[in-house]
């Protein structure tokens, strides 16, 4: 069985794109060219291109688990975490490897910004090697060329039990009140890490966890995406938020929202959120969608998003690095690099292992018949 949802490929290059414009400006500033980083849009372009992954991601993961469990009866949870393993495991070692024991030894590629991946060596690579990153940058600051991999780290988390719920849920609507619950909990618990300070005018590690959390560990925003992959099987919720009157809303909402760099304090990855899940179910829904993304060079583009989002830190570094001289050069060149080596990555190396993973595959997904994303 193949399920493929239209427009997802284009806004995962989309939210590829955020974050590689987010780290070419802060590469600017470590080379002490004129810059953006500090700008508010730019801060913002790097969370909210990830915030994107997240809700993404939640919302496919989600669908695929619950056709799979209507179609078969039961999640084949040995089959799913294979397929999970052929999609993200060999790219993730790849670019850990050349982190932990090539690129230190090169002394182009050295940021004076950023620690040696030596320092703490054995600490940093147990906790990359068994998908920690985000917590290895939280305690060891960023490691260069790999520091990225952060939220793959996330999603592999949510990945460890996600299956287990959706298959202990017996049908969808205890699924989504579980979703529901979680969430909810997640968000007390944050919002308690935030008001306590307040409220006792004190200052508190606790404030400091609340803005990890936020920033580190995003869960919530994987759940917010699986609570819409469940509303779009549910026909008053899906007439309900596919709208034309809701979608224009939502579109100009969002736009003026990050115009105007609008961060708002600790919970706003899940207001973004909540608005991506909104657009995310309006793409798929075609026949109602006041907007298309269907361009045959943006689903390309999507399909190796991945790639570009694990390889474009370092074609940042290796452009800036070598064409300080003229940084109009700079976009053109960065994303042209980052492209290119991302189609090698994916045509040459990646595919060998997606074409195993489909062998793991009750229910595919993707638009090539060959290889399912």
């Amino acid at each position: 069985m193949k399920v493929f949802y239209k427009n997802l490929n284009s806004l995962r290059f989309i939210a590829a794109a955020l974050v590689i414009i987010h780290h070419t400006e802060q590469y600017k500033w470590f080379n002490g060219l004129p810059h953006y980083f500090n700008h508010p849009v730019i801060i913002l372009f790097g969370k909210l291109g990830v915030d994107i992954f997240f809700v993404l991601s939640g919302f496919l993961i989600t669908s695929l688990l619950v056709i799979e469990k209507e179609r078969f009866g039961r999640i084949a949870i040995k089959k799913f975490y294979m397929r999970r393993i052929l999609r993200i495991w060999p790219l993730y070692f790849l670019i850990a490897g050349l982190s932990f024991f090539v690129w230190p030894h090169v002394p182009a590629l050295h940021i004076s910004q950023m620690p040696d991946p030596r320092a703490h060596f054995w600490e940093n690579l147990l906790l990359v090697v068994f998908f920690l990153p985000n917590v290895q940058l939280l305690l060891f600051r960023a490691i260069p060329y790999q520091a990225q991999a952060w939220s793959i780290g996330v999603e592999e988390q949510f990945y460890l039990v996600w299956p287990f719920i959706a298959n202990w849920a017996k049908d969808k609507r205890k699924f989504r009140n579980t979703i529901a619950v979680l969430l909810a909990g997640y968000l007390l618990i944050k919002a308690a890490l935030v008001l306590i300070p307040a409220i006792t005018h004190r200052y508190h590690k606790l404030d400091d966890m609340a803005y990890y959390i936020s920033d580190i560990f995003q869960i919530d925003c994987m759940m917010i995406g699986a609570l819409f992959g469940l509303f779009n099987f549910d026909a008053k919720a899906k007439q309900l938020l596919t709208g034309k009157v809701l979608q224009v809303v939502v579109y100009v909402v969002t736009l003026a929202l990050i115009s105007a760099g609008a961060m708002f304090g600790y919970f706003y990855w899940e207001i973004y959120g909540v608005l991506f899940g909104i657009i995310i179910i309006n793409l798929v829904n075609t026949n109602t969608s006041v907007i298309s993304l269907e361009f045959k060079w943006m689903d390309y583009l999507g399909k190796i998003s991945y790639s570009m989002y694990m390889i474009h830190v370092l074609m940042i570094n290796c452009v800036i690095r070598f064409f300080t001289h003229n940084t109009l050069l700079i976009y053109p060149l960065v994303f042209l690099c980052t492209i290119v080596v991302s189609i090698a990555s994916y045509e040459l190396f990646e595919k060998r292992f997606l074409h195993l993973k489909q062998s793991f595959a009750k229910v595919q997904s993707g638009s090539d018949p060959k290889v399912g994303m």
